[in-house]
C-alpha cells in the first residue's frame, strides 16, 4: 500500500499566542493495476488530522485574531508541524519542550526529575544531549494520559514518542524516545515537574 500526504495553508487556531494550525491529509491507496496499463489505483482509506506549529513567541500579550491570523497564513509550509490531541494540548506540548530544551541547556542542575530506562548503548547516561534538542518536529505521537497520583494540583500529562538518528558502530541506529512529560501551564506559568524517558533501539 502506497500513500500521499497533503499539508494545508496554516491559520489561526484559537487563543493561544504563537500557535498556528493546519490539515494533514493521507490518502492511502492500492495498486490494481497488476500489471494492466488501463488499471488504476484504488483509494482504501482518507485521514485528516491537524497538525501545530509555534510561529511566533508564546509569551507577551496576545495580538489581535487578524494579526494572529496573517502571521499563520505567512507560513508557507507546514510539513514539519506536530502532532497533538488537540490545540489546548498543542499548547502544553510546545511550552514543555520550551522548558525542556532551556533547562537542559543550563550549566546547573535540571529542575524537574528525570527517570529514563531500560539503558540501550548508553543513552541514559547521554539524556541530557538528547533534551537540550527537543524538538516540536521530531514528535512522531503524542496523546494525553491519566496524571500519576503524586502529580501536583492542575497538571497535565502528555506521552510523546520523538525519533532520533544515531550513528553507532558504524551503523545507523534509529533511537525512539517514548517520554512521559508532567508539567503544568497553569496561570501562563509554564513549568516541567517530571519526565520519563524509554528508549528503544532499532538498528538498520
Amino acid at each position: 500500500m502506497s500513500e500521499l500526504v497533503f499539508y494545508g495553508q496554516p491559520r489561526f487556531v484559537g487563543t493561544y499566542k504563537g500557535l498556528c494550525g493546519a490539515e494533514r491529509i493521507t490518502v492511502h491507496f492500492d495498486d490494481e493495476s497488476k500489471g494492466a496499463p488501463d488499471a488504476g489505483l484504488a483509494v482504501t482509506a482518507i485521514q485528516a488530522d491537524t497538525r501545530f506549529g509555534v510561529e511566533g513567541p508564546m509569551e507577551g500579550s496576545y495580538p489581535s485574531i487578524d494579526v494572529h491570523d496573517a502571521l499563520c497564513r505567512k507560513v508557507k509550509n507546514s510539513r514539519e508541524y506536530f502532532p497533538a490531541p488537540d490545540v489546548g494540548a498543542a499548547w502544553d506540548i510546545a511550552q514543555y519542550l520550551h522548558v525542556i530544551s532551556r533547562e537542559a541547556q543550563a550549566d546547573t542542575a535540571l529542575p524537574f526529575m528525570v527517570a529514563c530506562g531500560p539503558e540501550a548503548f548508553g543513552v541514559c547516561a547521554d539524556q541530557r544531549r538528547f533534551l537540550k534538542s527537543v524538538a516540536l518536529a521530531d514528535i512522531d505521537t503524542a496523546q494525553t494520559v491519566t496524571c500519576p497520583k503524586t502529580t501536583p494540583k492542575n497538571a497535565s500529562c502528555y506521552e510523546l514518542t520523538m525519533r532520533e538518528p544515531r550513528r553507532h558502530i558504524n551503523r545507523m541506529t534509529f533511537l525512539t524516545w517514548r517520554v512521559l512529560v508532567v508539567g503544568s501551564t497553569y496561570m501562563n506559568q509554564p513549568k516541567v515537574f517530571s519526565l520519563k524517558l524509554t528508549p528503544e533501539i532499532a538498528i538498520s
